[in-house]
């Protein structure tokens, strides 16, 4: 392998890192640019270390006629290893998990990595293209899909106030669907305490919480209302 074809390789590696690597970073990821360029140059570095050993296993310094190394196995401990990077992008805020998109760039990234390193340029150019697409336009089509979205409503009322029926109804109202109910009487402070958690779309996300909030002080007996 000359110096050509291996700076052809590693320098395909640092365009991709950098192409995927901007996307991630425009959005204040943890792991954003140069940590996407390093991972995918790592990579190609690694099958490119892979392609040598394998090739001078036959007719190199390492030549045997017995014993042959698999080329595969140094990229099987490279995916594996960053598979604990991508974990640690991954973190829970409330009832939202955050990073699954950017753990996922980042192992594929490293595929990328390796089909430069063991020479498969146009599989990885091919792959770059897809991944584009992917991480720049298809938020755009997301943007058109009423998915659903998931909060939790507490509610605490007085002992003859408001019944589960009666929030069920208007909730409905608002097309709030109630998955699941816990029900809480305090007897000391003379209180209720409704836990409800509900389903809903996101086309509703920022002004379904006051809309639900007028409503439910409206009704009987209602004392406070948390929503998360």
């Amino acid at each position: 392998m000359d110096f050509a074809d291996i700076l052809a390789r590693i320098g395909m590696a640092f365009l991709t890192g950098f192409i995927l690597g901007l996307e991630r970073e425009s959005h204040g990821r943890a792991a954003g640019l140069r940590t996407t360029v390093l991972v995918c140059m790592a990579a190609a570095m690694a099958g490119i270390l892979s392609d040598q050993f394998y090739s001078n296993s036959f007719d190199g310094a390492y030549h045997s006629t017995n014993w042959h190394p698999d080329p595969a196995r140094l990229g099987a401990g490279i995916l594996t290893g960053i598979g604990f990077l991508g974990a640690g992008v991954i973190l829970r805020q409330g009832n939202v998990v955050r990073g699954v998109t950017t753990a996922s760039l980042i192992w594929f990234t490293t595929i990328l990595g390796l089909c430069y390193g063991m020479g498969h340029l146009l599989l990885g150019f091919i792959g770059l293209l897809l991944a584009v697409f992917t991480v720049f336009f298809l938020r755009y089509i997301e943007g058109l899909i009423k998915r659903d979205w998931y909060a939790f409503l507490n509610i605490t009322t007085t002992l003859d106030g408001v019944s589960v029926g009666e929030i069920n109804k208007l909730l409905k109202e608002l097309h709030i669907v109630i998955k699941n109910v816990e029900y809480t009487h305090d007897a000391v402070q003379k209180t209720r305490t409704i836990r409800c958690s509900l389903r809903f779309k996101k086309v509703q996300l920022i002004e379904l919480p006051e809309r639900v909030s007028n409503a439910l002080m409206q009704a009987k007996g209602v004392l406070q209302i948390d929503w998360k």
